[in-house]
């Protein structure tokens, strides 16, 4: 994932034309890393907090919310 996964569009970060043709193994992927992001913010929201376990809390978050986005083409 980008940097700031916000900063693109579902497009950018999936690619077209796999979104378009609701491509079934882009969607497999986008459940796969669905369920990551959710097993990584589960950790890090268990961690002692920290300005850096913090910060990675909100890019996991961003990630996720592209994501869904991205899931919602399919499921929408």
């Amino acid at each position: 994932m980008p940097e700031n996964p916000a900063a693109y569009t579902l497009e950018e970060a999936f690619g077209k034309y796999l979104l378009q043709e609701k491509n079934q193994v882009l969607y497999r992927y986008l459940q796969r890393e669905s369920r990551i992001r959710s097993q990584i913010l589960e950790q890090l929201e268990a961690a002692p907090k920290a300005e850096a376990v913090t910060a990675r809390i909100l890019e996991v978050k961003e990630e996720a919310q592209l994501i869904a986005a991205a899931l919602e083409e399919y499921e929408g």
